[in-house]
């Protein structure tokens, strides 16, 4: 009935059906994503976003830019913040965005992972952020990994950004008070 029928007052009831079925209907709901109606499409996104399911992550990430109703679009972004690991990669994709709100966002829905992926995506990013706000997610992501951040750290010495370069050598001193890292150790070579 959902996708069948042509009364809007029937569709309606047998989305609300759905939703409350939760994670027997996922693949329903999933299917919802790209429903007709906005509020069906925003709906679905926010069932999914409640059980976790890890199948929406992909999904979402394949829909959210090119959805043309602003409050799916932010929806369907918030439900891809609160998913963990299964949206880690559309995470990183937004990591890139010219938009500072969305990477300000992105670094905060990665900041508890502790994957290498991660790592490596807000390592190569951290020497070329602009943002202070970014900048300063990217520290706590860094920071968090120990001495695998030691070589991002020395990278963000070169940043663009004074905050940068300051995070860069506060991360540095975090590495070699927790024993952690080489560069400053007896007789290394200091890092150009």
């Amino acid at each position: 009935l959902f996708k069948q029928d042509e009364d809007a007052s029937v569709v309606d009831a047998a989305f609300q059906f759905l939703r409350a079925l939760g994670p027997k209907a996922e693949v329903e709901l999933l299917d919802a994503l790209s429903a007709a109606a906005a509020e069906h499409r925003r709906g679905a996104a926010l069932s999914l976003g409640m059980m976790k399911s890890a199948r929406a992550a992909e999904r979402l990430d394949a829909l959210e830019p090119e959805e043309a109703d602003a409050d799916v679009k932010e929806t369907f972004f918030g439900v891809l913040l609160s998913l963990g690991k299964p949206a880690e990669p559309a995470l990183i994709k937004r990591l890139d965005s010219p938009d500072e709100a969305r990477r300000t966002r992105s670094y905060g829905g990665l900041k508890e992972s502790k994957s290498p992926e991660v790592l490596e995506a807000v390592g190569k990013l951290f020497p070329r952020e602009g943002s202070k706000d970014c900048v300063d997610f990217a520290f706590e992501i860094l920071r968090a990994a120990g001495a695998a951040a030691e070589p991002h750290f020395l990278a963000g010495l070169k940043s663009v950004q004074e905050r940068g370069r300051e995070k860069a050598v506060d991360g540095l001193r975090h590495l070699k008070a927790a024993g952690a890292g080489a560069w400053w150790a007896p007789g290394a070579a200091v890092p150009a």
